[in-house]
């Protein structure tokens, strides 16, 4: 489990260059279906403001994908659902969208990674692994996902295309003789 989270964060660490070009301001941070009220199919509210920053914007839609993805039957239809409701809110950058899939699996890492130091707790709350299973489950089903395919699937509803200069060598926006700093797109 160790190297899936460990892929997890190198995924993450890749897209960090980029980060400080993306639009930023101030983020829920935590936005899953324990966070978010919703009505039928309406959302109306968000509770728990706790992991709220200022941050790249499309970090709470990572982060709501990695929750979403978790139970979903069709996770990436699902997903593709998502970025199209926020997308018509708010357009994505074609960056935006390749880097999706390392913010989301960098996210799933640091809840399993977060979930493993509290079980040393005194007394921990049951509230506190309520989606470590599923997230590993996750971790496992992306490990060895192309980043690109991903993005592919996730931006299947709108007009973005992500890495569009892939070419028939660009297989993977960080191939396996990159550093993990490589950029996601040239």
């Amino acid at each position: 489990r160790r190297a899936l989270a460990t892929e997890a964060f190198r995924l993450w660490a890749g897209a960090e260059p980029w980060l400080g070009e993306l639009p930023h301001g101030f983020i829920h941070g935590d936005l899953n279906d324990e966070n978010v009220l919703v009505d039928g199919d309406r959302v109306v509210g968000v509770l728990d403001f706790g992991d709220a920053l200022y941050n790249p914007l499309v970090c709470d839609l990572a982060i709501a994908l990695a929750y979403l993805l978790l139970e979903e039957p069709d996770p990436w239809e699902a997903g593709a659902r998502l970025v199209e409701g926020y997308h018509a809110r708010r357009p994505l950058s074609i960056t935006e969208c390749e880097l999706l899939f390392p913010l989301m699996c960098g996210r799933l890492a640091v809840s399993v990674t977060i979930a493993a130091g509290r079980r040393r707790e005194e007394a921990p709350r049951e509230s506190w692994f309520s989606t470590e299973a599923a997230a590993w489950r996750a971790l496992e089903g992306f490990a060895g996902i192309d980043p690109a395919e991903a993005a592919d699937r996730l931006t299947s509803r709108i007009e973005v295309t992500p890495w569009p200069d892939r070419g028939p060598r660009r297989t993977s926006c960080w191939p396996a003789d990159a550093p993990a700093s490589a950029p996601p797109s040239p």
